[in-house]
C-alpha cells in the first residue's frame, strides 16, 4: 500500500489541526513522518541523517504560566513558540520570529505554521510544514511575485526558482526560512494544509510521487518514538524533537517537551535488541554518578543536577531512554528549555561517548 504524502488530504488536515486530546507525546511526530520519504535525501556514508520536528503551539501552556506570573514578551506569542519549534537553521531569524518581511517572501504568518518537520544531510534537505487553512493562496502568489516559475498540477502547485542548489547572494532574504539566509535555490510544493520546500528538483519528486516507504518505516526511528512516548508521560507536549540516525553512532532522539510547571528533556538511544538496551542502561547509570565529562571535567551528575532517570525499553530493536525534568521558574528565559539543553549538550560535545564507554 503506498503511503499517501502530499496529496493526501486527510493527513493535511489532521496535521493542521493538531493531535486530539490524549494522543501520545509523539503522535504529531509519527503522522508527520508517514507523509516523509525514505531515502528522499542521502546522507554520505558515515554521515548522520538529521531529522528535526517542531510544533509551535504545544509552547502554549509555558506562555499562559509566563504571562500569568506577570511576565513580558519581547516577540509576538507566535514568535516566542516559533522560536523554540522551528528546525535550528530557520529559527535564528528576528523577520522570521516577528513576521516582519515572512509574508512577502513566502505568503505565511507565523501563526501559520502547525507543525514542521525538516531532513537534512548538507547540501541536501527537505522540509514539510502543515499550514493554516488558506496559507497556501497565499504562498503561491508570494512566490510567484518573488520570481518563483509556476506549475500547476491539480490541487498541488509547484513553484521554482534558480537551479537545483544554487545559491544567489542576490536573492538573500533573512525574512525567509526556506533557504532566504544563502539565497538558495527553491522548490515548492504547495496544497491546501501542507507544503514542501527543498533547494532541488529530485529531493521534492519523492514527495510529489507519493509512494514508497516512509521515514515512519525506520526501525531505529520505530525505536526511538516508542521509548520516548513511554518515558515521555505527564512530561506534556513536544515542542521539538530532534534525531541523528544512520551514522555512525547509535541512532538517537532528543526532545524538548513542556506542561507549564515543568520542562522536561528526554534522550533516546537505539539498540539492537532488549538485552544490548538492558546493559545501555545499566551502562549509563553507573558513568552518570561516578564518570567526568570529557568536555567540562566535572562528573555528569554535578553538571546536570537533579534526578535523572534511565530506562531501557524491549524490542528489536529496543530504546534507551535518559530523562530529566525540571520546575519552570516564572523568569526562566521562554527560548530555552533547560533540561533539554543539558541532553542536547551531551549529543553536541561529545560526551554521550564517555557515557556509554565501558
Amino acid at each position: 500500500m503506498p503511503v499517501r504524502r502530499l496529496l493526501s488530504l486527510c493527513l493535511s488536515l489532521a496535521l493542521a489541526a493538531g493531535p486530539a486530546a490524549g494522543d501520545t507525546a509523539v503522535a504529531t511526530l509519527r503522522a508527520a513522518l508517514a507523509a516523509m520519504p525514505r531515502g528522499a535525501v542521502a546522507a554520505p556514508p558515515g554521515t548522520p541523517l538529521q531529522v528535526e520536528f517542531g510544533e509551535p503551539a504545544r509552547m502554549g501552556p509555558v506562555l499562559d504560566v509566563h504571562l500569568a506570573h506577570g511576565g513580558t514578551l519581547d516577540l509576538p506569542q507566535v514568535g516566542v513558540a516559533l522560536g523554540r519549534a522551528l528546525p535550528a537553521e530557520m529559527r535564528n531569524y528576528v523577520e522570521v520570529l516577528t513576521g516582519d518581511g515572512l509574508a512577502a517572501a513566502t505568503g505565511l504568518t507565523p501563526g501559520d505554521i502547525g507543525s514542521i518537520l525538516s531532513v537534512s544531510a548538507p547540501p541536501e534537505r527537505l522540509v514539510m510544514a502543515w499550514i493554516a487553512p488558506g496559507a497556501a493562496g497565499r504562498m503561491v502568489a508570494a512566490l510567484e511575485a518573488t520570481g518563483h516559475a509556476v506549475d500547476p498540477r491539480g490541487p498541488v502547485t509547484v513553484l521554482s526558482r534558480g537551479a537545483d542548489f544554487a545559491v544567489d547572494f542576490a536573492l538573500r532574504d533573512p525574512a525567509n526560512p526556506f533557504g532566504g539566509s544563502l539565497g538558495q535555490s527553491s522548490r515548492f510544493a504547495v496544497a491546501e494544509g501542507v507544503m514542501a520546500w527543498a533547494p532541488a528538483t529530485p529531493l521534492l519528486a519523492p514527495v510529489l510521487a507519493g509512494q514508497g516507504p516512509s521515514l515512519a518505516d525506520h526501525p531505529g526511528l520505530q525505536a526511538l518514538l516508542a521509548g520516548v512516548d513511554a518515558a515521555a508521560v505527564g512530561a506534556g507536549g513536544l515542542v521539538y524533537a530532534l534525531a541523528l540516525v544512520d551514522g555512525p553512532s547509535p541512532d538517537l532522539l532528543v526532545a524538548d517537551l513542556v506542561t507549564g510547571d515543568t520542562e522536561t528533556g528526554l534522550l533516546a538511544l537505539a539498540a539492537p535488541d532488549t538485552a544490548a538496551a538492558e546493559a545501555m542502561a545499566t551502562l549509563i547509570r553507573r558513568n552518570w554518578a561516578g564518570r567526568a565529562s570529557p568536555a567540562a571535567g566535572r562528573p555528569f551528575a554535578d553538571l546536570m543536577p537533579g534526578e535523572i532517570t534511565v530506562t531501557a525499553h524491549p524490542g528489536t530493536p529496543a530504546a534507551v531512554t535518559l530523562r530529566r525534568t525540571l520546575p519552570r521558574g516564572a523568569d526562566d528565559p521562554l527560548w530555552r528549555n533547560a533540561a533539554a539543553d543539558g541532553v542536547l549538550r551531551l549529543v553536541m560535545t561529545r560526551d554521550l561517548d564517555a557515557l556509554l564507554a565501558p
